[in-house]
């Protein structure tokens, strides 16, 4: 289900926070006519339907689909985007030649299109729990806008350049997806709010 259909650029789809409309263009016309068979999951059925006592399993089953599916975006989201402010600054401070650049550069191209597929993957699964019954703005998965892709660098430093607290996206609330198990980062995160 697509509740802007008529929103046609990645940008402008991106910035309403919905994933990009799929574009065959280029595909066998087998890879076409498999694309074209709509499997419905509960997700695609009106909400007056997903309400009543039968579908109430179903709908709890691709909930829980669904709810992974955002979690594992988000985490791959946050790890892209980290990556990728790495290499930017491996780039910065490389002295090397013109081929080190460029392979550089094209790890960082790389890691944008793995940012761009990750944020779109998190959107998909956003539309699909409000169709289950989510509130639009639910605080654990609230809707991915593409200002919220931005990086978050961890400093001691409170005024360093460009990271006021009021510009941290929401996907900064969670560093879970960073494997620490001392709680160091989350811990200095939460301090600062």
């Amino acid at each position: 289900i697509d509740p802007e259909p008529d929103v046609e650029t990645r940008d402008e789809r991106a910035a309403k926070g919905l994933p990009p409309l799929r574009n065959p263009m280029g595909k066998p016309e087998m890879w076409i006519a498999a694309r074209n068979v709509q499997i419905l999951l509960p997700s695609s059925f009106d909400a007056r339907l997903l309400k009543q006592p039968c579908a109430e399993a179903v709908v709890g089953w691709e909930r829980d689909v669904r709810t992974a599916e955002a979690n594992d975006g988000l985490d791959h989201l946050r790890s892209h985007i980290i990556t990728s402010a790495s290499l930017q600054v491996s780039q910065k401070v490389t002295g090397g030649g013109k081929a080190a650049r460029t392979r550089l550069g094209s790890k960082i191209q790389s890691k944008y299109s793995h940012i761009v597929t990750s944020a779109d993957f998190y959107r998909r699964a956003h539309i699909a729990l409000v169709a289950l019954g989510m509130a639009e703005d639910d605080v654990r998965f609230p809707p991915l806008r593409k200002s919220d892709t931005t990086k978050f660098t961890i400093t001691s430093d409170a005024s360093a350049l460009g990271q006021s607290r009021k510009n941290i996206s929401w996907i900064w609330n969670d560093f879970s997806f960073h494997g620490d198990k001392s709680g160091k980062y989350q811990a200095f995160y939460d301090d600062g709010k």
